[in-house]
């Protein structure tokens, strides 16, 4: 599960808009967002937060207050672990509105993927979201988009436990020494850095414990969280709206993964992205992990965003000259026979 929030100014208590994502198997199976009515005596819309995220007065005519978008909040949550991509801004902003609203701080238990990219993908200048998004060549950073920068965020988790083999969120964390972070102390948060200096040492493996205070409210405790694992409830895959960015050439159909140059953008269960290597190589076919001049079949995934980066970058080398074919997860699978 994964969180991301936007501000009308620099109060943290101005959160205007929210989105979440939840990913089982690699793969975007529900999302909720909604605008927020914050309270006005913080101020009005800076222009430079209108600039970054587009969102303006108007679209919060009619928008919940803040302690009913909470409720939906921790709704959604149920018993998954949350992630943010800093985790010390997302935190902070629900714990600020909560008491602003007059309701309890939810004692929610989160992992940064800030921490986590700083570890596993070590030299960046810098870590923001589409810094790392960039890094590890996923395409799905849609910046200052609620929905977009949750999934974009979520996907740093995949992309990094696909790497390192793991399935478990708690595992893919504890290989990185990243602490469990717990809402809690009546307000704010406690993280990895915070918790426990010790932490910040790579060479720390073992499990991270949870902080869990008491407070009224829903606490997340000892919980199967999990980045592969099975729903509670049977939940379908959002549907992926790729009407605009499949079928745009007439070439004759493609029967075979051989002599082709293969990309993969978007969301992807594990196992499949895993299996389809193994077939695209069977089959005497390339797998590149990220879009190039010389992509010859770019295999689209779950995705929020029709303008993703590799699907624009597909098209850019398309006008310049490059004859990229690009397919659904399922057309392709069919190619591959998976």
């Amino acid at each position: 599960m994964a969180i991301s929030f936007e501000t009308a100014n620099d109060h943290l208590a101005s959160a205007c808009a929210v989105g979440l994502v939840r990913i089982r198997n690699g793969v975007m199976v529900d999302r909720f967002s909604s605008f927020i009515n914050y309270p006005r005596s913080l101020g009005g819309f800076d222009l430079a937060s209108t600039e970054m995220h587009g969102i303006t007065p108007k679209d919060l005519i009619g928008a919940p207050m803040w302690s009913e978008v909470l409720q939906q909040i921790i709704q959604f949550i149920g018993d998954d672990y949350v992630v943010a991509h800093n985790t010390d801004f997302d935190m902070e902003i629900i714990a600020e509105s909560s008491e602003i609203a007059g309701v309890p701080v939810p004692n929610l238990s989160h992992f940064c993927t800030r921490q986590l990219s700083k570890r596993a993908v070590p030299g960046l200048p810098k870590y923001r979201l589409k810094d790392v998004d960039a890094a590890l060549e996923l395409g799905n950073c849609t910046i200052h988009d609620t929905e977009g920068n949750a999934f974009a965020a979520a996907m740093i988790v995949v992309e990094l436990a696909e790497r390192a083999e793991l399935e478990a969120l708690t595992h893919v964390m504890g290989q990185y020494a990243v602490r469990e972070g717990t809402m809690g102390l009546g307000r704010g948060y406690t993280t990895d850095e915070k918790v426990n200096a010790s932490a910040v040492d790579p060479e720390v493996t073992q499990e991270p414990q949870a902080i869990v205070v008491e407070t009224p409210s829903i606490v997340v405790e000892e919980l199967p969280v999990v980045v592969v694992a099975e729903p509670k409830k049977a939940a379908q895959p959002v549907p992926m709206a790729t009407s605009s960015v499949v079928a745009e050439s007439d070439e004759s159909p493609l029967l075979t993964a051989k002599g082709e140059r293969i990309s993969f953008v978007g969301g992807f269960d594990l196992a499949d992205r895993t299996a389809a290597k193994e077939k695209i190589a069977e089959q005497g076919g390339k797998y590149l992990k990220n879009v190039r001049a010389d992509t010859t079949v770019l295999v689209i995934g779950v995705h929020i965003n029709p303008d993703l980066e590799g699907i624009v970058a597909a098209r850019s080398f398309n006008a310049a000259g490059s004859k990229i074919r690009m397919m659904s997860k399922d057309e392709f699978f069919g190619v591959l026979g998976l």
